[in-house]
């Protein structure tokens, strides 16, 4: 009887962890669906700008938000790439919780039948190791999404910032060699006294 219990358990807290998956797994969904829409409409606005005749003759400006809409298409393309199913194990082990392995049964006699004489444990252990693959898998991919999106909203600020620190950089040059230049004159003209 205790043998049974725990196997009982063991199944009630698979089918936690499974059904927190679930939510974990619409929640990675979620976030690359936002972010598609929102980089969507940040090309679109993008696009837009660049169509606008005030600016035709800035080019300049026109590679600068085409740079951002390349940042930002880059983005939509990493989310979509994570919609791309992860299907079955590296084993093809049958599994009654994977919809690709329920499909391939002829009628629901068959499919009571299966359920019956597997281990439902089992089955629900290798569901929940698959969904936490595709679950990192999505979440990582959203990571380098969300990097790419933002460095195209930034990117002219990120090159304001870069022409700055290199204008510092060289206006800071040409006041060491005009200070050493005139160190090198005043010490010729001193010598010269001589």
């Amino acid at each position: 009887m205790n043998s049974h219990n725990n196997s009982n358990d063991v199944l009630e807290i698979l089918k936690k962890i499974n059904d927190r998956l679930y939510e974990q797994l619409v929640y990675a969904e979620t976030k690359h669906a936002i972010l598609i829409g929102f980089s969507s409409a940040a090309i679109f606005g993008l696009t837009n700008l660049i169509l606008k005749k005030s600016i035709m003759n800035m080019t300049w400006l026109i590679i600068l938000l085409g740079s951002m809409i390349l940042f930002l298409f880059f983005s939509i393309l990493c989310s979509l790439i994570s919609f791309y199913p992860i299907r079955g194990t590296k084993d093809n082990k049958f599994n009654i919780y994977f919809y690709g392995n329920i499909e391939k049964i002829e009628n629901s006699n068959a499919f009571i039948d299966i359920i019956k004489k597997c281990d439902n444990s089992c089955s629900l252990a290798d569901q929940n190791i698959v969904i936490s693959k595709i679950i990192t898998r999505k979440h990582n991919i959203f990571q380098l999404s969300l990097i790419l999106c933002i460095c195209g909203l930034f990117l002219p600020f990120v090159l304001v910032v870069i022409l700055k620190l290199l204008k510092c950089f060289i206006v800071r040059i040409i006041n060491l060699i005009s200070i050493k230049l005139w160190f090198y004159k005043f010490n010729l003209e001193k010598w010269s006294f001589k």
